[in-house]
């Protein structure tokens, strides 16, 4: 169960990504954004896809975590409305 802590933080998290794609979408005229998520990171993985970004690919061993293990990453793209 998430304590409400962690239920607020992924809202500000949820919130900030998405002023990120107003911005992007309408001050600079982006036609795309894209969000890149740990594979293995499901709660990660959620605010995109609430967001309404689609996976539009896997990047294997797409990033070096700290410890030297390589993971995964899901890649969420969302066009220009």
């Amino acid at each position: 169960e998430m304590t409400s802590s962690l239920v607020g933080s992924e809202m500000c998290i949820r919130d900030s990504a998405e002023a990120l794609c107003r911005m992007a979408f309408g001050q600079m005229g982006m036609e795309n954004v894209e969000i890149k998520c740990a594979a293995g990171n499901l709660r990660s993985n959620r605010i995109p896809l609430r967001l309404g970004f689609r996976l539009d690919r896997i990047e294997v061993r797409g990033e070096q975590l700290a410890d030297g293990e390589f993971t995964d990453l899901n890649v969420y793209r969302l066009p220009r409305p």
